[in-house]
């Protein structure tokens, strides 16, 4: 029976590689970040992801969409430079 492969095992591997492999594609020259919304209550820490190439910089906000429809969803962004007047993605 020990010469069996640990089947729940090998599959907790698999998921943890695919979680860090979408990782990966979430954070490729960037970062993540946790922020907290106040506005609610109890506030909520909500992860943020943020990934660049040369032509644009991508922020992926991570809603527990079982608290907020992806539809009841509104982002709005301040401060930001357009593209000619910065020439690159940061």
């Amino acid at each position: 029976i020990s010469s069996l492969p640990n089947t729940k095992a090998d599959g907790e591997d698999r998921q943890k590689q695919q979680i860090q492999k979408r990782l990966e594609q979430l954070t490729r020259n960037g970062g993540k970040h946790t922020t907290t919304i106040s506005k609610i209550q109890p506030s909520l820490n909500l992860p943020v992801y943020w990934s660049q190439d040369r032509y644009a910089v991508t922020l992926r906000l991570g809603f527990p969409t079982n608290q907020f429809p992806s539809r009841t969803i509104r982002v709005k962004v301040v401060g930001a430079l357009k593209y000619e007047d910065r020439h690159s993605a940061v």
